[in-house]
């Protein structure tokens, strides 16, 4: 949920901001500068956003226990203050405060967790600044080339494995970004998968270190280390690339083997009431379809599906069980939310929900005490059309929150087969209804979660996601080629298969 925040920020800040600096900034000397703020504001704002996570956050020590995260806080606070006592000018510039909340919040292992300030971002938007043109693949240790969005590298460069960025081992910089990071339990499969975005990498990358019109790559040819040095593209091209990634769910039929597959890609929509009569009237059609044709083998892919929606990933899971399974989403009344409430913004973030009765229920509910809601309460499935064959569940380390508890339901009740690799999503709780905090010196933006979905408090302390039941890996030479190699191989599975009574996923070989 926050990932798709700060790609609405980075679509805001190209098409917005890039406005506002030709009002006020266009002949300014200095305007690449960062925008500089006094330490002692960036203090209290610091001592603001932990009074607020305190008041808001539904669990804050789920993963992380009170005297660590305090320890780091304080850790933190002592660090400004020395800053504040040393330096000559006693400011931080916008990244540099932006960094230290930004480990803070990761300390925390919540992924829903962020922040961002885009002023001075803005600018370097606004002066045509040149971001890294290269989608990068990481597997184990490695990291690999996928994409460039500039065009200049030769398309063999691709599956190349990448040593160093701008005279920095990639290593280095994977380290620096990975403590800026947040992910349930400190999953680093999801943050691995999250660089992958070439949005989330060039935010990260940005604040870290100085950007340039040109990037200086070292990579690994058949016999040597090669350089090149490869332009750098704009936020715009970053936008169309983004762009060309699907955006609705579809369903296919694979005939042959009377196998048919359904890319969810988002649980997420438009508009409350539309985005739920869309995503059920997707459910039903392709039900509808499934059970005309007879087909006997379903694969959902989850992958890459950063979740959304409880109810409609509820909807689709009561589809393929015979008994309709439920939970219940509860939410924590704060102060946060009641001053949001009295200003009006709960139209705005709360969608999860009946905009009146939520607000209703926020006011004269105490803060600190949680609010229940079910998801009995919204759309059941059409019962003549639940599906009775095999199920297969793809899942990746972007599938995350909503996709994440679609997962850990599928396992839970024994629905299917869970392939492809670890999921992005920890089996023990489930954070969402996210509100945006904005701090009230820096303007820094703080999403925070204020709803938990509690699944299994026994899994806290594993740091595992939710695993699969058949790993399937990538392979990135072909991955670099576009081949989905983990369906192709899933398909291939699936024409010989057969189940065994614990429904782990066997080939005929295998189980004779």
């Amino acid at each position: 949920m926050a990932t798709k925040f700060l790609r609405l920020l980075f679509i805001f800040i190209l098409h917005w901001f890039t406005g506002y600096t030709q009002l006020v900034g266009s002949k300014q000397a200095n305007e690449n500068a960062q925008t500089r703020f006094e330490t002692s504001k960036c203090i209290d704002d610091l001592l603001y956003l932990n009074a607020k996570l305190q008041d808001a956050h539904p669990c804050l020590y789920c993963y992380t226990d009170s005297l660590t995260l305090r320890q780091k806080f304080t850790s933190l606070l002592d660090s400004m203050e020395r800053h504040r006592s040393s330096s000559y000018y006693a400011q931080l510039t916008e990244s540099e405060f932006t960094v230290m909340v930004k480990a803070y919040l990761a300390a925390i292992n919540d992924g829903h967790l962020d922040a961002g300030n885009y002023n001075s971002l803005s600018r370097y938007i606004h002066n045509r600044g040149r971001f890294f043109p290269l989608t990068l693949l990481f597997e184990g240790e490695s990291t690999y080339i996928h994409h460039d969005f500039s065009g200049f590298l030769d398309s063999t460069v691709a599956g190349r494995q990448l040593i160093s960025i701008n005279n920095k081992p990639v290593s280095e910089i994977l380290q620096q970004m990975y403590a800026l990071s947040s992910a349930d339990a400190g999953l680093s499969i999801f943050k691995t998968r999250q660089l992958e975005s070439l949005e989330r990498f060039n935010i990260l990358y940005w604040m870290l270190y100085e950007p340039t019109d040109q990037y200086t790559i070292v990579y690994q040819s058949d016999t040597s280390q090669v350089t090149v040095h490869v332009p750098g593209i704009t936020a715009k091209e970053i936008i169309l690339a983004n762009n060309q990634q699907k955006t609705r769910p579809t369903l296919t039929l694979h005939a042959p083997i009377s196998t048919a597959y359904m890319d969810i890609n988002s649980f997420e929509g438009i508009s409350e009431r539309n985005e739920v009569m869309h995503f059920w009237e997707f459910v039903d059609k392709s039900f509808k379809e499934l059970n005309r044709n007879g087909t006997q083998n379903l694969i959902i892919d989850l992958r890459d599906n950063p979740g959304g929606m409880i109810y409609n990933a509820h909807l689709l899971l009561n589809y393929i069980s015979q008994q309709n399974i439920e939970s219940d989403f509860q939410v924590k009344s704060s102060q946060l939310l009641k001053e949001m409430k009295k200003q009006g913004f709960m139209h705005f973030l709360l969608r999860n929900f009946n905009h009146r009765s939520y607000a209703s229920k926020i006011a004269h509910t105490p803060a600190g005490n949680f609010i229940r809601f079910s998801s009995r309460d919204h759309f059941i499935a059409n019962e003549k059309l639940k599906f009775k064959g095999k199920v297969y569940l793809l899942v990746n380390g972007n599938s995350f929150s909503a996709a994440g508890l679609f997962a850990k339901f599928f396992q839970e009740h024994h629905l299917g087969t869970i392939v492809g690799e670890e999921c992005g999503a920890s089996p023990s709780f489930s954070f969402g209804n996210v509100v945006l905090l904005e701090l009230p010196n820096t303007g820094l933006q703080v999403f925070v979660p204020t709803a938990i979905v509690v699944n299994d408090k026994s899994c806290a302390n594993t740091r595992k996601g939710i695993m699969p039941d058949m790993p399937i890996n990538r392979m990135i030479e072909e991955e670099v080629k576009g081949k989905d190699t983990v369906l192709q191989q899933l398909l291939e599975t699936i024409g010989n298969t057969m189940y065994t009574d614990n429904s782990r996923l066997q080939t005929d070989a295998q189980s004779n």
